[in-house]
């Protein structure tokens, strides 16, 4: 062999080992952008999955904020009415301690009033404040 034909295999053998990494380096390439891309599309669907959960989270509080707001509300006018039938009932024993003398006082509004917001509150169809409703 002359050294011609062995500097002719040497780099051959080069060549081959050039287009060889080449090969491997792009299918290395090709597998980590396909594992790149697979991690991604994950990672936005778990994205997508907790927006989703987050939407039905404000939504529930959206909910529980305004049933909040409206036993507020009745809490305020049952606290409104009972103040108004304990000065009316003040007026009755004052009336009563002044030995009943004519005009007596007018109750029968303060009453009313009363009743409807305990009947507007729902309290009317659970008396025992302790019970919850349904």
């Amino acid at each position: 062999m002359d050294t011609t034909t062995v500097l002719v295999g040497v780099l051959s053998l080069i060549g081959g080992m050039v287009a060889a990494l080449g090969a491997y380096a792009g299918k290395r390439g090709e597998t980590r952008g396909d594992a790149e891309a697979a991690f991604r599309d994950d990672l936005l669907q778990r994205l997508a999955d907790v927006e989703d959960r987050l939407k039905t989270v404000e939504q529930d509080l959206q909910e529980s904020q305004a049933e909040v707001l409206a036993a507020e509300r009745r809490a305020h006018e049952l606290q409104l009415a009972l103040a108004r039938g304990l000065y009316s009932l003040r007026q009755v024993a004052h009336w009563l301690d002044s030995g009943m003398q004519p005009p007596a006082p007018d109750v029968l509004p303060v009453i009313d009033e009363i009743t409807g917001a305990v009947n507007r509150a729902g309290t009317a169809a659970h008396p025992h404040p302790r019970e919850p409703p349904g």
